[in-house]
């Protein structure tokens, strides 16, 4: 069963599809095959894969080593650690396996020398800062300290620290006589790690941190979102409520949106040029009088009117092949009207293809859930290290891991698109047998039998249209990673940098086109079962050849669309800013017991953080339920260009579409005929012209090839 077969079911050789008496839309049982089966035993051999990697990632490795840190004694900060570091006879340190439940911050006290893994690491009950009891103004730790490694007390016989004293390691572990670290260095809590400031490389650290309160904001954003997310839920309730609605409505107000989305954008393109033009004249107009004036900073106004100056000849090039695209397109307007307008009647027959999604989020859910967690073990683990030396232990990685992790990575990459492909499929079948079923009453139980199909025999192909876009997006992280490796070369190369970029650009456009191809091959597939390979190029070719119904589609469509996003997330912000600045009037309003339910939100900190929330979360649902419209569109576009290729309208051959497509047809046809009879008339003009040259040069005795005089 290779990727190309010459047993595919359907129309081969890609030709346009052909009129068949039993075609009647997705086509049954009985004349499907599995399609592409070598796709799934490799799965579930990469799966086989996949769990051995897990089950050494769990054996080897402890997420909470990254989320806490590990000091350099091998125990985990936050954490009891008895019993759970295992060391050789040979080992003569006595601090590792300790209880530190109580000390959860990471202190690294040589901070230069944190990445080579040669200064001291201890896990603190809180990080260090100048002018403590702890750390006097000089830096200099007292020695009652809980930096310290010795088995101080206090007045109650408690000890500072769970480390004991290890004298004879002093030396190397860089502290005094009494066990404790000559300096150490002010530091501020982040992600359970002590970061250093007040110094040249802690500046940096100090100046963001101080200017967005990392760890404040973080802490007064989860007790605000504690308090109001009754709220929050409610509006997002309503938000999905407001998606529903929007998707039926547009059956109807599809027309004017589409209509102004296209004069909109034909004026823009325009408007644009005239624009930058416009900017560009007024900057230069700037420019020469502060040079007449001898003003400063010329140097940067002439930078500023030459970047002008180029996007304006930029635009003017696209903005004109926009123009003139939109401009030829006007007479397929018509269609994407009546692909919106029918996209709603199919969900109308079938509401509760709306709610899909949810399934697809749930098993989205679950497996990055999954991946993130294996990810997580895989990525810290490590074998255990002894130095004896300085009585330390460590976790270094083993190359072994990381080729894990890569193995692991991609393994996401291609089971999360599979389940996105899978939803595709069966939105697309629904669709098509809605399309082509004369009388809609006779549909039954679409996605179950949708469903159904795509497990039975299509499993393969779909995996095979994931692992191409989880191969493209490997190669793009491979290609980050080294990117990364080479920053070096990067900044002083800006040839290297530039090949890195463009590389990068390309393999992005690689990915979104084959995203748009598969999306078109699941619709084959959905239809005619075929295997990939044969699906993709069936619809690359049907795709070519309605290019510019596709490019009307594409540009007019996406755009309203995206308008009906941007409408659905805008009225939950609203929502939510209306909530935030009248909560205690509209809890007034509902009852006493309403702002208990609601959540007050006179005591938010950071209102903007939890309006961003909620409008994050707002266009993340109206794209789910949006994307089921636009589904149907393709989906919908797919079958009608089939279905005006396969059948002409006539008593023996009736199309499947509905009067609005119809409609669309008849003056396409119509135009068609024009065209037809202009170049008949125009080849009529030709032939005549020939013919009266031909009697002429006979009547003069000149033969036919112009020689002479016979």
């Amino acid at each position: 069963m290779g990727c190309c077969n010459n047993s595919a079911v359907g129309t081969e050789n890609d030709e346009k599809k052909e009129f068949d008496p039993k075609f009647k839309g997705p086509i049954e049982y009985s004349e499907r095959r599995c399609r592409d089966v070598w796709m799934i035993i490799l799965y579930v051999a990469f799966w086989v894969g996949l769990v051995l990697a897990a089950i050494y990632g769990v054996k080897a490795g402890d997420p909470f080593r990254l989320l806490n840190g590990v000091d350099s004694f091998g125990n985990t900060c936050g954490r009891d650690n008895t019993g759970k570091v295992s060391v050789s006879a040979d080992f003569n340190g006595s601090n590792h396996g300790l209880n530190l439940e109580s000390q959860g911050y990471l202190l690294i006290f040589d901070a230069t020398k944190a990445v080579s893994g040669e200064s001291l690491q201890l896990c603190v009950a809180a990080c260090p800062e100048n002018g403590t009891s702890l750390l006097s103004s000089d830096n200099s730790v007292t020695d009652a300290s809980t930096y310290c490694l010795n088995d101080a007390v206090d007045a109650d016989n408690v000890a500072y620290n769970p480390y004991t004293t290890d004298s004879a390691q002093y030396s190397a572990h860089g502290v005094d006589a009494k066990g404790c670290p000559t300096s150490v260095t002010s530091s501020i809590a982040l992600m359970n790690r002590c970061l250093p400031v007040g110094d040249a490389a802690g500046d940096l650290v100090n100046g963001v941190m101080d200017s967005i309160n990392a760890g404040g904001v973080f802490q007064d954003f989860i007790s605000d979102l504690q308090t109001v997310y009754p709220a929050m839920l409610i509006i997002l309730g309503c938000t999905i409520l407001v998606s529903i609605i929007f998707v039926f409505l547009m059956r109807w107000f599809a027309y004017v949106m589409i209509w102004v989305a296209y004069f909109a954008l034909t004026l823009g393109s325009i408007a644009g040029v005239a624009l930058l033009w416009y900017m560009y004249y007024t900057k230069n107009e700037d420019y020469q009088a502060d040079i007449d004036a001898n003003v400063t900073g010329a140097a940067s106004a002439k930078a500023n009117v030459d970047l002008f100056l180029g996007l304006s000849i930029a635009w003017s090039i696209l903005g004109g092949l926009l123009f003139i695209l939109l401009v030829y397109m006007y007479s397929r307007i018509a269609l994407v009207v009546a692909l919106f307008q029918e996209a709603g009647k199919c969900i109308g027959t079938m509401p509760l293809i709306l709610f899909y999604p949810m399934f697809t989020l749930i098993s989205g859910t679950i497996c990055i859930a999954y991946f993130l967690l294996i990810g997580l073990y895989l990525f810290s683990a490590g074998t255990l290290t002894e130095d004896l030396s300085k009585d330390w232990i460590s976790y270094p990685t083993n190359m072994n891991y990381r080729y894990m992790s890569l193995y692991h990575l991609f393994g996401f990459y291609w089971s999360f698109e599979f389940t996105l492909a899978f939803q595709e499929c069966v939105l697309a079948a629904c669709a098509a047998t809605w399309y082509f079923t004369r009388d809609k009453k006779d549909i039954s139980w679409p996605i179950k039998g949708a469903m159904w199909r795509t497990i039975r025999f299509s499993l393969g192909s779909l995996l095979f249209g994931a692992m191409v876009i989880a191969i493209i997006k490997i190669i793009r992280y491979l290609l980050s990673y080294f990117e990364s490796k080479m920053k070096s070369l990067s900044e002083s190369s800006s040839a290297a940098s530039f090949i890195l970029k463009c590389v990068d650009c390309c393999l992005w456009c690689c990915e979104k086109c084959m995203k748009f191809l598969n999306r078109n091959a699941y619709i084959e597939i959905a239809i005619y079962g075929k295997s990939f390979c044969r699906s993709a190029m069936s619809a690359f070719a049907i795709l070519l050849r309605n290019a510019l119904r596709v490019a009307a589609i594409n540009s007019i469509g996406d755009l309203v669309l995206l308008i009906c996003k941007l409408i659905i997330t805008a009225i939950g912000t609203v929502a939510a800013f209306f909530y935030f600045q009248y909560s205690e009037e509209i809890s007034g309003a509902l009852g006493a017991d309403s702002n208990s339910t609601l959540g007050s939100a006179d005591n938010v900190q950071y209102e903007s953080l939890q309006i961003l929330v909620i409008a994050i979360f707002s266009y993340f649902l109206a794209n789910m339920f949006i994307g089921v419209y636009e589904m149907m569109i393709d989906t919908i576009f797919i079958c009608f260009a089939e279905d005006s290729e396969r059948n002409d309208g006539s008593t023996s051959k009736p199309y499947f579409m509905s009067r609005n497509l119809l409609k669309f047809m008849a003056k396409e046809e119509k135009r068609t005929q024009k065209r037809t009879e202009k170049e008949l008339k125009h080849q009529q003009k030709k032939a005549a012209a020939a013919e009266e040259q031909h009697a002429q040069a006979l009547g003069n005795n000149i033969d036919q090839n112009g020689d002479g005089l016979e």
